[in-house]
Order: C-alpha cells, then structure tokens, then sequence
C-alpha cells in the first residue's frame, strides 16, 4: 500500500482551548475525528483568532506573525504534498491567502477553502476590494466551495477555471446526529420548544427571536425557547426577559458542550436561527439531522441547499415580524413542524452526511494532486 499522503491543514484546531466556538472550529474538530484522518498524513497548525472580544492591533499582529512563523516551520519541515486553508472574512482570508502564496513558492499544492458569509458581499461591494481578493485567491490552486453561490464567485469573479473549483458542503451531520434523528418520534400533540443556538449577540438576531416569541405569548401561543450560548447580549436580553415576565418561558443554557448539545437537540423540536449573515452553518445542519423543524434567516448559501416550505421556514433578516409569522406556522400547525422536521433530515442524511462529504473531500484532493 502506497504511503498516504501528507497534508498540512491550517484551520481552528485549539478553538475550545481558546474559549473561542464557531463554524470553522466545529468543522475541524469533526474532520479530524472522521475517515479523512486516516486517509492523510495530517500536520494541523492552529490558526484560531480570538473574536469575542478581538485582541488590541499589536497584540493581532504578534498573534499572526507566530502563526506564520509556525506556518512556515511545519512546510519546510514536513514537505506536504498539499495545503488546505480555511479562511474566514477581514484578516483570516488575508492571512491564508499569504500562506497559499507561501506554500505555491515552496511547492505545494494549495487549496484554499473560505467560510462565513460575509465574503463575497464584502468583495464584490468595494472595487479595491474585489482586485485585492483576485490577486490574494491566485495564490492558490484549487477552490473549496461551500456551495453554488460560492463556485459562481469563484469562476465569474475570482478567475478560477471550472475545474479547479470543488463544491464540498459541510460535513457537520454526523452518525449521533442522524441517529438522534432517526429515532425521533413526532407527535401533533408535542408543545413546540424552541432552541436557539449560537453567540447572543445582537447580529444573530437575538432581539429580533425575543420580539417575536413576547408577541406569541402575549397572543396565547403556548410554547418554550432555550437560548444556549453567550455574548454580549445576554444581560440585555435577560433584562427583556424580566421586564415581559417570560422568565417560565425562555431559559438560558449558557455554553454547552456536545454531550448536553445533544440532550438539548433531543429535547426540542424547533430550532431558530435569525441571523444577519451567516454562511452555511453547522448548527443548523446539526438540528435538521436531528429532526428538528429548522426557521432560519434567508442569508449566505443557505439557500443553495434549503428550499423554503419545504426543507425550513426561511426568513427575512432583521425582521421581527418575518419571523413571527414563521414561528407562528410552525407552533400552530404541527403538520407543518413534522413536514419541515423530516424533509429537513432527509437533506441533512443526503449532502451533508460526515462521512459522506469527506469521501469526496479526499478524492478531490487526491485528484487534484494527481496533475
């Protein structure tokens, strides 16, 4: 049997270390517990940035000159076949574009592999952005693409040739996961309990979800909503809380690892995320898989995957009263809320089954070293 090959992934590898949770570190974490593990010779270099609050400019830029030091430590001394680089939006992507360059001088095969939603808007909004973007994406071989609306962007305006850009969705669906779905027993009797997953932070839409369930209650809606997570909303949100005397009705978690993750994905059966940007995110692709109804704020790709009516209830962002009627829907009609439960879970199995989506990630890769 062949030598596997040797990859250098840079990604969020020491994110919970750090006190730091989102997308990209959930997406590694399962990597690196997949198949794909064993298939690769994988050197990890840890490029998590702490966003929440984000460090002073100096103590950033230290931050990033060790990052690219041990960067370029573990190229050298390991000579992989290939780079695979997760970037995010603002200094992320301009940091892993400098190391795709990198990597292309000391021989590499590169792939570069963007997240989060604020990319492209931000890029093709501002002409010197859109040029900046074009010249730091040619550093790289190979284009990862989350979806659709990101293999467009790259051929029509990043420049890549159409087989050099991969579609390889989220791969956040795993076996506990789908199991937890499959298992799900729906009844029309259930009271609807909400979950809401994520930082609470104004841009996730958390003042909009509380609006929004305050005017159910007060019209008689019988229901129950668990915020976990945390951020600098969440005293205010508190406040709301108590000054509408919902406290028997919305309940805090606080951040929650993945055992009680779970215990709380089985315990409900509507999740709600109404963020202002998103790109495709893992929470949501969890709670589908886990059969769980899915409303969700129209932004990022995710409409590249979910069709409304019939996958999620989709949403105008910063938009109460969207998201009243949609929340209405699914409290009222428990048909509606087992529909969108199961067709959600059906998608969920299908394109973003972990083992699934790394079989490709790999043969991609595999592939593209092959030129």
């Amino acid at each position: 049997m062949a030598n596997p090959r040797t990859l250098v992934i840079v990604g969020s590898f020491l994110a919970e270390e750090k006190g730091v949770y989102g997308g990209v570190a959930r997406s590694c974490q399962t990597l690196m517990q997949s198949s794909f593990a064993d298939r690769f010779n994988i050197i990890t270099v840890d490029s998590t940035q702490i966003s929440n609050p984000p460090p002073g400019t100096f103590k950033r830029f230290l931050l990033a000159v060790k990052r690219m030091y041990v960067f370029l430590t573990q190229v050298i001394k390991h000579k992989p076949d290939a780079l695979v680089l997760f970037a995010s939006v603002g200094l992320s992507f301009v940091e892993k574009s400098v190391m795709a360059w990198l990597g292309r001088a000391l021989g590499c095969h590169t792939f570069i592999f963007p997240r989060g939603g604020k990319l492209i808007d931000q890029t093709t909004q501002s002409p010197l952005r859109y040029h900046l973007a074009r010249y730091l994406f040619k550093g790289a071989h190979e284009f990862l693409s989350q979806g659709q609306s990101w293999s467009d962007f790259a051929i029509q305006e990043m420049g890549f040739v159409e087989s050099r850009v991969h579609l390889i969705p989220n791969w956040t669906a795993t076996k506990i996961h789908l199991a937890l779905g499959a298992e799900r027993v729906f009844s029309s009797n259930d009271m609807p309990k909400l979950l809401f997953v994520g930082w609470l932070e104004e841009f996730k839409g958390v003042f909009e979800l509380l609006r929004a369930v305050k005017n159910l209650h007060d019209a008689g809606y019988e229901m129950s909503l668990t915020l976990a997570g945390r951020g600098n909303a969440e005293e205010a949100a508190k406040a709301f809380i108590k000054e509408h005397g919902l406290e028997g009705v919305i309940t805090f978690a606080g951040w929650v690892e993945a055992d009680s993750l779970e215990i709380l994905l089985r315990e409900n059966n509507v999740f709600v995320l109404p963020s202002w940007a998103e790109g495709l995110p893992n929470s949501m692709i969890e709670a589908m898989a886990c059969g769980l109804a899915v409303v969700v704020s129209d932004v990022g790709i995710i409409s590249d995957f979910v069709e409304d009516q019939k996958h999620a209830l989709l949403v105008t962002k910063k938009n109460a009263q969207s998201l009243e009627q949609a929340l209405k829907r699914v409290i009222e009609d428990p048909e509606v809320r087992i529909r969108l439960a199961k067709n959600g879970y059906q998608l969920a199995a299908k394109q973003f089954s972990v083992e699934v989506v790394v079989q490709k990630f790999g043969d991609v890769i595999d592939a593209s070293c092959y030129r």
